[in-house]
């Protein structure tokens, strides 16, 4: 068809929001809609353009899928930003075709096209994890996250037994001055560890007797 035989390529171009609204990761591949085939995904605007670009988004490690909300997909990663809005240098497409670009500027470049500014303040602009009280345009976002890609996705998640040790050690600090820290380690690992148990404690209670089982 016509996008094939002229090498036309798609991708999705929306981002992963997480709860605060905040844009902090690209996601690989989605599940197109939920009645899509088990198995059925379709690539990201930004791993596709990495893709074009060489690097097979298929083999990078899929950093951020433990804080994927539920509905979102787990082949995602978080966004190695390079700075806050303004860090790539836009070019005027009007300059661009009216000659007043070298010809060399955008040579061995990835090149996204987009707004530069937004012209009213609900238009494609984002919070994102770099600062809060600037928002960004998607298309520095989508910049960013192909960086992200071509660079093998460099941020990852530390293991859960990191997570775990870190905890440890900051329960057995000592000292009036790491107090809060403490209570804040200890109502954490207290409040994951209990609710499971309170759970189990209503369904045996509760739920069990219902079965009126014999």
């Amino acid at each position: 068809n016509f996008f094939k035989n002229n090498d036309i390529r798609f991708g999705w171009g929306a981002a992963p929001y997480d709860p605060e609204r905040v844009l902090r990761r690209i996601e690989y591949r989605i599940t197109p809609a939920p009645e899509a085939e088990p198995g059925e995904t379709f690539p990201t605007f930004a791993a596709k353009t990495a893709e074009v670009a060489g690097v097979d988004p298929d083999r990078l490690p899929s950093g951020a899928a433990r804080r994927a909300e539920p509905g979102q997909s787990e082949s995602t990663t978080w966004i190695d930003y390079h700075g806050g809005p303004g860090t790539f240098r836009p070019v005027s497409a009007r300059h661009v075709l009216l000659g007043r670009v070298r010809s060399d500027v955008f040579r061995d470049k990835v090149v996204v096209i987009g707004l530069a500014r937004a012209l009213t303040p609900r238009e494609d602009v984002h919070p994102t994890s770099v600062e809060d009280d600037r928002a960004m345009l998607g298309v520095e976002v989508q910049a960013n996250a192909i960086s992200t890609i071509l660079r093998g996705a460099p941020l990852r998640d530390a293991p859960r037994i990191v997570d775990a040790l870190l905890i440890a050690v900051l329960r057995s600090l000592p000292g009036p001055v790491f107090a809060p820290l403490r209570i804040l380690a200890a109502a954490y690992t207290d409040l994951f560890r209990g609710v499971p148990t309170i759970l189990v404690i209503a369904l045996l209670g509760y739920g069990m007797p219902a079965l009126e089982l014999r």
